[in-house]
């Protein structure tokens, strides 16, 4: 009879069923099985974190790490941008670009985009993860790396894990503190993008910058 790994090395990868695919990458048929019936498809597993995924399927710890890991090469994989000059110039090609950061996270996360002159993407940095609900950002960072960067301008981001399709009154709160912030050395921000779920909010759009 013909192991997974026969098929596999025969077929290629395309041809195992996911539960084969977690059976090689778990070296275990039945710790697959009970990752796969309890979370119900591979997205619900990417998710998680490794210790989610052991607490909640029964798994060992080493087999669920094995799988962050996997989901986490597929997500860089998937947000790599084959150009080396990322341009973002509208409200709809920053959320293109940071959409698949944000999706699939269950916490709140805070990312900075520094542009130059040309509006090409210089540079990232998350400035803070907070919990599913909330996140803190420290202003005087963002100006240090904005001016250290020497950016022209920045788009801040983060997510809405609620998927929720509305800005909060925090939202725009601080997002006037960083631009009162930046005007003082002349850095724009050109947009404070929100991402909930597959939608996403333009401060541009709604005016609210």
């Amino acid at each position: 009879m013909e192991t997974i790994y026969e098929k596999f090395k025969t077929y290629g990868a395309e041809s195992l069923s996911n539960h084969e695919l977690l059976s090689l990458i778990t070296s275990n048929k039945e710790s697959a099985k009970k990752v796969l019936d309890h979370f119900g498809s591979l997205r619900a597993i990417g998710k998680e974190h490794f210790q989610s995924i052991a607490f909640q399927s029964g798994i060992e710890k080493k087999e669920a790490e094995r799988l962050n890991l996997c989901f986490e090469v597929g997500r860089r994989y998937n947000t790599e941008n084959l150009s080396e000059e990322i341009k973002i110039t509208s409200p709809e090609s920053a959320a293109a670009y940071l959409s698949p950061r944000f999706r699939d996270l269950k916490q709140e996360k805070f990312i900075v985009l520094f542009l130059n002159n040309a509006k090409i993407l210089e540079s990232q940095l998350t400035v803070s993860t907070g919990s599913s609900s909330a996140t803190v950002v420290e202003i005087k960072q963002v100006v240090k790396e904005a001016i250290v960067r020497e950016a022209r301008s920045v788009i801040l981001s983060h997510n809405h894990p609620s998927g929720y399709m509305k800005e909060s009154a925090a939202d725009i709160n601080i997002t006037r503190q960083i631009k009162d912030a930046l005007d003082l050395v002349q850095i724009a921000v050109d947009d404070h993008i929100i991402i909930a779920g597959d939608q996403y909010i333009s401060f541009r759009n709604k005016e609210l910058l």
